[in-house]
């Protein structure tokens, strides 16, 4: 969608107005963009607009989660994207798609973020009876545990 000529105050813009700069920026963070990327843009709301609108509509507040994950979804893309591409040199490749996994860790650490086990988490219980002898060095730790897991 291109550029919005003017900036939009919701008291002096038409309801139609509004909506156009609100579908816009649901497109936006579907595509990936940043918020503040977005209301740099020519005709944008501030932030601060778009933080009001969300306190304001709960029906816009999902279309918002909604755009945020497929947002989220298209910065997972990128990252293949970053890594396939000549344009960029290995360092600068890193910076950037490590940079994408903290925030999409972050944002959806059940979905992007580090695995992590944890005994008693309520996800994934340690089997019934199970213990580890917090007095065991760490390769003894780790053998019980796989032990118990694996029963071999």
């Amino acid at each position: 969608m291109g550029r919005l000529s003017t900036p939009v105050r919701p008291q002096e813009a038409g309801e139609g107005r509004v909506t156009e700069v609100r579908d816009a920026i649901l497109d936006g963070l579907a595509d990936g963009k940043s918020l503040r990327a977005i209301c740099r843009e020519d005709g944008m709301p501030s932030i601060a607009t778009v933080m009001r609108w969300l306190s304001e509509d709960e029906a816009w507040q999902e279309q918002y989660a909604r755009a945020r994950k497929a947002g989220d979804d298209a910065m997972a893309e990128d990252i293949q994207d970053i890594a396939d591409s000549p344009e960029y040199k290995p360092e600068d490749k890193r910076v950037m798609i490590d940079a994408r996994k903290w925030l999409l860790g972050k944002r959806q650490p059940k979905k992007y973020g580090e695995r992590q086990l944890i005994g008693s988490d309520p996800e994934n219980p340690l089997p019934p009876g199970a213990s580890i002898s917090i007095t065991a060095t760490p390769a003894e730790a780790a053998e019980a545990y796989r032990l118990m897991i694996t029963g071999k």
